[in-house]
């Protein structure tokens, strides 16, 4: 990883910027998390949910930080994985554990983009769960909604609850979590489509798959609210 500070120009009358430039390039560990949360809004009862996930997996190719600051150098870097990291979302976990070296300080404004890929995995991003159709006859049929194609996320974390900032500091956790929500990313997807979506496997084992060649229709739908569904969250 490869981090880039711009060169701070020191003028006479600037003895404190320069005092403090130690303090400002000075770098803590800052960890990267990855989670999603299980359902999906309902038709309007919250008694009713019709879609539940319990697994999701991301895989992650490439992360890009972008942190500007009014009281030091902007920071820049892109990570260097040796191989991707494959994130478990619902667990909150992934592997190799993603900690970066950033220099501390507030920040005023964060960019995250992650990039996903399916080089070592059939996939860039999936998420396994199960409709319940109201219709008994059907029952409950899982659903797998799979990206296998390279995907940019871009994120801007919001300020921690606790404090209001963006800041990293030393001798305190710092952590920024990336959060997938389900419910936001499957909005538009109602049970009415579910109802008349394509099923794959046995009439014993039934299955909806939600990709780039089944079901695009709704596929489509989601891949348009990905990045709206995602969101960067500071932790302590």
């Amino acid at each position: 990883m490869r981090i880039h500070l711009p060169l701070l120009l020191l003028i006479p009358g600037m003895l404190f910027l320069s005092c403090t430039k130690e303090e400002w390039t000075r770098p803590v560990k800052v960890a990267f998390s990855f989670s999603m949360d299980g359902m999906e809004s309902t038709s309007g009862k919250k008694s009713q949910t019709y879609l539940e996930f319990h697994e999701g997996k991301m895989n992650i190719s490439q992360i890009s930080f972008e942190g500007y600051r009014e009281t030091g150098p902007n920071v820049f870097f892109d990570s260097d994985f040796e191989s991707p990291v494959l994130a478990d979302l619902a667990t909150v976990s992934s592997e190799p554990p993603v900690v970066f070296d950033i220099p501390q300080g507030i920040y005023d404004h964060i960019n995250i983009t992650l990039e996903l890929d399916a080089e070592k995995q059939p996939f860039s991003l999936e998420l396994r769960g199960v409709y319940h159709s109201p219709n008994p006859h059907k029952g409950d049929i899982p659903v797998i909604f799979t990206l296998d194609l390279p995907e940019k996320i871009e994120v801007n974390p919001r300020p921690s609850a606790e404090t209001g900032e963006i800041a990293f500091v030393k001798d305190r956790h710092n952590e920024i979590r990336i959060h997938l929500h389900t419910g936001i990313l499957f909005q538009l997807i109602y049970s009415a489509m579910l109802e008349s979506a394509d099923v794959s496997g046995t009439e014993e084992n039934p299955c909806i798959v939600i990709s780039g060649v089944e079901n695009e229709n709704i596929y489509l739908l989601i891949m348009n609210r990905l990045e709206k569904a995602t969101e960067g969250i500071l932790m302590h």
